[in-house]
């Protein structure tokens, strides 16, 4: 059945409503919609244009799927349910052929490798010194985007580096850049809340700022440790956030999410405490994108820069200001 972009959005949004026990009426909807951002299609008539299509069914307080629609709404749940799928289809494209993102990678980052995360290059350095690299090693860049930090990685370490990523695009234009590299560089599309075990398979993981999506961290994280190599370790970076009025204790690194998951699986862990850097970072990166906001438009890329000022202004700086984030990186041993 060929469905429009509006009405696969409307029915990942109505998939969503009911999961959460809510109902899928027009003012849920609109407000649904607002998490698409201006990648959100024009819904006018969309409901009924799908009730007629037998995905959903109208009643006296809302929308519902129908048993045809269920799966549907699930599988693009899954795929779309907010901006960031849309985003990143464009992004990686736009990313490598822009003057200007390579600029704010420079200001932001220290270093032009198409970053789009929240991990500077001094950063960097420190997880990957903390890592087992060198000729024999074979590392999973999980959520590797275009590839450029795993190619950065293969090339100063000689490691064999293999990027994960669920954006096709971004696999692609991975595997176009570094054709001449395959002996040591490969990309596959994949999507890890899916993904089951590879047994002795990396000597390093490396995870900046993607566990954010994991569906069941755990589950996730119980997958990525059964992957590593005997001796093997990831490195995970992430930020955690406290709500205003939450005690300063909440901040800690075994109060995240991820550290609830490491305990959970009883992992040896060490913690590097980046929560110093990440205000400075995040100045770097909302000046940036403030000062070359023209440029990006001139290019036809106004979307990046409006995204991360808008990321900046609604999220980051308030919560920095206040001292409600704090970031850290996880070492992670292989058990045994």
């Amino acid at each position: 059945m060929e469905l429009t972009e509006g009405e696969i959005q409307v029915l990942a949004s109505i998939h969503l409503l009911e999961s959460d026990g809510r109902v899928a009426d027009d003012t849920a909807l609109d407000q649904r919609g607002e998490h698409y951002w201006i990648f959100k299609e024009d819904w006018t008539g969309v409901c009924e244009a799908l009730s007629q299509k037998g995905l959903v069914r109208g009643s006296e307080v809302g929308w519902k799927l129908t048993g045809a629609g269920r799966p549907l709404g699930a599988k693009y749940r899954a795929e779309r349910s907010d901006m960031y799928w849309y985003y990143y289809q464009r992004f990686y494209t736009a990313a490598a052929a822009s003057a200007a993102h390579s600029e704010l990678c420079r200001r932001a980052f220290g270093e032009d490798l198409t970053q789009e995360g929240q991990t500077d290059m001094a950063s960097l350095e420190i997880g990957l010194e903390a890592l087992p690299l060198g000729r024999d090693s074979h590392v999973l860049d999980l959520g590797c985007g275009a590839g450029a930090i795993a190619e950065y990685v293969s090339d100063q370490t000689g490691a064999r580096v293999t990027g994960l990523d669920y954006t096709s695009n971004a696999i692609a234009a991975a595997e176009a850049r570094t054709e001449g590299k395959s002996d040591r560089l490969s990309f596959r599309m994949a999507n890890f809340n899916t993904m089951e075990p590879e047994p002795g398979t990396y000597d390093a993981i490396l995870s900046m700022d993607t566990l954010y999506w994991a569906d069941d961290l755990k589950r996730v994280l119980g997958m990525l440790t059964g992957s590593l190599a005997p001796g093997g370790r990831m490195a995970l970076f992430m930020n955690h956030h406290v709500d205003a009025g939450e005690p300063a204790e909440q901040l800690g690194a075994d109060q995240s999410s991820l550290g609830r998951a490491i305990r959970a699986l009883g992992l040896k862990t060490k913690v590097v405490d980046f929560s110093a850097n990440i205000g400075a970072f995040w100045e770097r990166n909302y000046a940036a994108a403030v000062a070359l906001k023209g440029q990006f438009e001139a290019e036809g890329n106004g979307f990046i820069a409006e995204s991360l000022i808008r990321e900046a202004e609604e999220e980051y700086l308030s919560d920095i200001h206040e001292g409600r984030i704090a970031r850290y990186l996880f070492l992670i041993d292989a058990p045994g």
